[in-house]
């Protein structure tokens, strides 16, 4: 644990949740906040989870290293 602090430079590490949108209220979000959790929701309304993927390809792509990395398939994802 010592060595991730100070990888983090002092700073507790971040955390996210990728979500459907409407799957938490604002009790649940509440509760994600003061665990440290930060809730990033997409929109899935054929619940296929297309937007997730997008939004993972899209990350990646903004990752210094990356620029030749292929997403998988989408179909494998679901």
């Amino acid at each position: 644990m010592r060595a991730a602090r100070v990888f983090a430079r002092g700073q507790a590490p971040q955390h996210f949740a990728l979500m459907p949108e409407g799957k938490f209220g604002p009790y649940e979000r509440r509760r994600l906040a003061e665990a440290g959790i930060e809730l990033i929701t997409y929109a899935n309304p054929e619940g296929t989870h297309a937007a997730l993927l997008q939004l993972l390809t899209n990350l990646a792509a903004a990752q210094p290293g990356t620029a030749g990395v292929v997403p998988p398939d989408s179909a494998r994802l679901c």
